[in-house]
This record gives C-alpha cells, sequence and structure tokens, in this order.
C-alpha cells in the first residue's frame, strides 16, 4: 500500500493535520518541522497527488476561485461567477489568499487536492511551481483581472489604457500636477497602471510632472499615507487618480483631516464600481471597469477548457482584454490654487522619485 499522511504522523509522532499543512505549504508551521516532514514523506515515498493522479478524468463538478480579498469589485465578481457556474450544474469553491504569497500557494496547492475541474485566479504572484503542477494534472486555469503567467488564459481589463484616459481626463480640465497612488508593484495591474499614467503625461509635451506616483498596498491606510505625502510637498498636486475602493476612502479620510473639498480644492478619481461612488457628495470620477461580463466570460472560458475533448492539443493562452470607461461625476474640475497651509513642511525635493510605500526607488519592478 503506498503510505499516507498517517503514515508519515506515525513516524514522526505529529498530528496528521499538521503533516498535511506542512506538505500543502500553509504558513505558520515551523520551518525545522516542515523539512522533517518533507524528508520523511521522501522516504516513505509519498506521493501527495496520487489519489488526484489516479482520478484524472473524472469530474467533479467543483470548480475554485481563489481571490486575494473580499471587497466589493470581488464580492461581486464572486457572486456572478457562481451564479453562472451554476447555470451550468457546477459548484463554486472559494479561496481568499488575504494578498499572502505563502497563503495563495498553499491553496493554490489544496484545491488540487480536492480536486477541482477548473480554477479561476486572481494571481498575487507567480507561483511557477502550482501552475505546472495544475498542467501536469490537465486542470485548467483562467486569470481574471490580474495575469501572472502567458501560458494562462486571461480575462483582464485594459488597466494601462483606462489609467491613461483618467490622467488625459485631468490634463484636459488643465492639472500638470497629478498623484497616482496604486498598489503592490508586482501585481500586474499596478504596473500597467502606471504604464498608461505615464503614457498620457508623456503626450502632454513636458507640462506634466510624471514623479508624483506612489506605490504602496491596496489598503485605507496607504491610501491617506499616500494622499498626506503628496499633499505635504512643497509643491502639491492638484488632482489624484486613486486606484481601488479602499485606496480611496483613506484619501477621502485624509482630505477630510485637513478640511480639502472636491472638487475646489482637489480633484479626484476613483477606480471601480463601488456603488457609493455615485452618491457620495460630490459623486466620485472613477474608472469603471466590466466586472459583471469579466467574471462571467472568465467561467465560460473556463468551462470550455474543462469541456475539451480527450486527446485535445495543447492550446495556445488567450487573452480576453475588455475595456474600460470613465464615468465623469463631479469630483473633478479645473484646478484652483492649493491653501498655503497644506505646504505643511517644505520638501528638500519638490519632485522626488516613486515612492515604495515610504521608500524611495528608481522605477517600480
Amino acid at each position: 500500500m503506498p503510505a499516507t499522511i498517517k503514515d508519515i504522523a506515525a513516524r514522526l509522532g505529529i498530528s496528521h493535520t499538521t503533516v498535511s499543512r506542512a506538505l500543502r505549504d500553509f504558513p505558520y508551521v515551523n520551518e525545522e518541522l516542515r523539512r522533517r516532514i518533507r524528508e520523511t514523506a521522501r522516504e516513505l515515498n509519498y506521493h501527495p497527488n496520487a489519489l488526484a493522479r489516479g482520478l484524472k478524468g473524472r469530474r467533479t463538478q467543483v470548480v475554485g476561485l481563489l481571490v486575494p480579498d473580499l471587497t466589493q469589485s470581488y464580492a461581486r465578481a464572486a457572486k456572478v461567477m457562481q451564479g453562472t457556474l451554476a447555470a451550468e450544474g457546477y459548484r463554486m469553491l472559494l479561496c481568499v489568499s488575504t494578498e499572502d504569497p505563502q497563503s495563495e500557494r498553499a491553496y493554490l496547492r489544496s484545491m488540487l487536492e480536492e480536486r477541482v475541474d477548473g480554477l479561476i485566479w486572481i494571481p498575487r504572484t507567480r507561483q511557477p511551481q502550482a501552475v505546472r503542477e495544475y498542467a501536469e494534472h490537465g486542470v485548467p486555469i483562467v486569470q481574471f483581472v490580474r495575469t501572472a503567467s502567458q501560458t494562462l488564459d486571461a480575462v483582464v481589463a485594459d488597466e494601462a489604457g483606462a489609467a491613461q484616459a483618467a490622467t488625459q481626463h485631468l490634463l484636459a480640465l488643465g492639472h500638470v500636477r497629478i498623484g497616482l497612488i496604486v498598489g503592490q508593484a508586482d501585481v500586474s495591474t499596478v504596473r500597467e497602471r502606471l504604464e498608461g499614467y505615464r503614457r498620457a503625461l508623456e503626450t502632454a509635451g513636458g507640462m506634466a510632472d510624471g514623479s508624483l506616483a506612489r506605490i504602496g498596498m491596496f489598503t485605507q491606510d496607504w491610501g491617506g499615507q499616500a494622499t498626506r505625502e503628496l499633499l505635504d510637498l512643497e509643491r502639491p498636486p492638484t488632482a489624484l487618480i486613486v486606484t481601488s475602493a479602499e485606496l480611496v476612502i483613506g484619501a477621502l479620510l485624509e482630505l477630510d483631516r485637513r478640511h480639502a473639498t472636491l472638487p475646489t480644492d482637489v480633484s479626484l478619481v476613483g477606480w471601480g464600481e463601488a456603488d457609493w461612488f455615485g452618491i457620495w457628495r460630490p459623486p466620485i470620477t472613477s474608472v469603471v471597469v466590466a466586472t459583471d461580463h469579466m467574471a462571467a466570460l472568465s467561467v465560460h472560458t473556463l468551462l470550455q477548457r474543462v469541456n475539451a475533448p480527450p486527446g485535445t492539443p495543447p492550446h495556445k493562452a488567450v487573452v480576453a482584454r475588455l475595456g474600460c470607461h470613465l464615468a465623469e461625476r463631479a469630483s473633478t474640475a479645473a484646478p484652483t490654487p492649493h491653501p498655503e497651509q497644506w505646504a505643511v513642511a517644505p520638501a528638500s525635493d519638490p519632485d522626488p522619485p516613486i515612492l515604495f510605500h515610504g521608500t524611495a526607488v528608481n522605477s517600480p519592478s
């Protein structure tokens, strides 16, 4: 009989739950213990995916969805996906990585062991080993919103085009100092938004300042900190592009702390389809992504791969890139001079380099 997790646990005198977590790369397992478990697994010739290999070809009618968080846009996408899958006779297994690479890796392996028929993945990192394991077992993956591998299908938005349109909107209003607040530099959407922002500034003929981008995290705290840094400059921006609802909340809290108003003191462009953007006073101009359409398309793309006839040759990855549009509302207007009290402390360098969560760097990775 092949070795099991319980055999490894008995050999080491520990629980089979600990063994399972270590082999799935879950965090919070002591590294020395993890090493001993893996050595014992090799000695016993244990194969963690033996069950999946033995049952290859059998369907579970379950599709996995791995998301980094459950903020409004992802929760909305998950609801659409679940309904679309149910209509096709599938159930959905949802996992949330909390933007943690270790948790992401663990959930990728866990869902493979659960024998999902396919996976829709909003990647935080590249995870090449996990991608190879899915390919070995013939389990298709569709990337959603973000991309991490050129070998996988993807349903994404035109992030660069959207950032360019948002920046051009502000340039047309007369703004030349435009701040951009984004999340982690190693996320594909962030890189694309930076590209579009810089591309728009280049078309301004040298009139605009491209050094006002701030790169950090997709959190309220970072939204507030980045806004504070930008407005404390000797020459603060007259407009901000803030690229998630969480970041917008942080920015608004900082603006409220300063008794600054939209768009009199600063114009603001948000990102996404948060319901409250339209009812805020003033309503917030935002980049609108076709979340519902993208979610449904990702399911149909995945099921097309899942239901491909046996022996279908390997396919070239297909990337569907959907356009976005700018919903112009009342939070953007022509610039007005800033109150003097905004320049809290003169900066030694009025045009600082891009900041990577508070640390100066030359350019994002």
